[in-house]
C-alpha cells in the first residue's frame, strides 16, 4: 500500500501519539518541500510518534509501538522519528537517502529491538539514539544488531545532561566511545 504524504510539506506526515498502535506494509512517499530540501524547512519527518503536545518531562510516553514493513525513500527530514517511546518493535523498516537527518532516530526511548532494518545514503546517519531535553530522559534498554540490520552509516548514541544511554550494539566492527 503506498501513502502519499507528499502534499504534507514541512509537516509531521503520520504522527502517532496513542499507545498499543501498529503500523505495517506501507511504503510511504514523505511530505516534501522540493524547494528546500536539505534544510529545517525541505519537508517534515514522515513518521513522527512522540507523546501529544506538549511534550515536556511531566509527558506519559507512547507505550507498545510497532513500525514493520515500511519503506521511505528520498525524504527530506529523519525517515523514522520516534521521541519518548516505551516498548516498540521495529522491524523490516527502510530508510533511504534522508536529505536532512537520520534513518532511524530514537529520542528518550526505552526497550526498543530494531530487526531486519535497511539505511542507507542518510545526510546524518543510520541509526542515532539522543537524549530528550523535553522529557529529560536517555535511550534506555535499545537493542540493535549489525548481524540483523543492513545500516551503510553509523549507529549513534548520545550521553548528555548527565543522564546515559543503555544501547546494546551487537557485532559491531568497530566502537569510538567520546568521552
Amino acid at each position: 500500500v503506498d501513502l502519499d504524504l507528499s502534499a504534507c510539506g514541512p509537516s509531521w506526515g503520520l504522527h502517532i501519539t496513542a499507545d498499543n498502535v501498529t503500523v505495517e506494509g506501507l511504503t510511504i512517499l514523505p511530505p516534501l518541500v522540493p524547494a528546500n530540501l536539505g534544510t529545517s524547512s525541505g519537508g517534515g519527518f514522515p513518521v513522527h510518534v512522540s507523546p501529544p503536545e506538549p511534550v515536556n518531562v511531566a509527558s506519559l510516553p507512547v507505550q507498545n509501538l510497532v513500525l514493520r514493513d515500511i519503506v521511505i525513500e528520498d525524504s527530506n527530514r529523519t525517515a523514522f522519528d520516534l521521541h519518548g517511546v516505551d516498548g516498540a518493535l521495529l522491524e523490516n523498516l527502510t530508510a533511504r537517502n534522508s536529505a536532512y537527518g537520520n534513518g532511524i532516530q530514537l529520542t528518550g526511548c526505552s526497550n526498543i529491538d530494531l530487526i531486519g532494518c535497511t539505511t542507507e545514503g542518510n545526510a546524518w546517519g543510520g541509526v542515532a539514539c539522543y537524549v530528550s531535553s523535553y522529557l529529560e530522559r536517555a535511550c534506555t534498554d535499545v537493542t540493535f544488531d549489525f548481524a540483523a540490520n543492513a545500516v551503510d552509516e553509523s549507529v549513534y548514541v548520545q550521553d548528555s545532561a548527565g543522564l546515559t544511554s543503555s544501547v546494546s550494539i551487537l557485532n559491531a566492527n568497530y566502537r569510538i566511545d567520546n568521552l
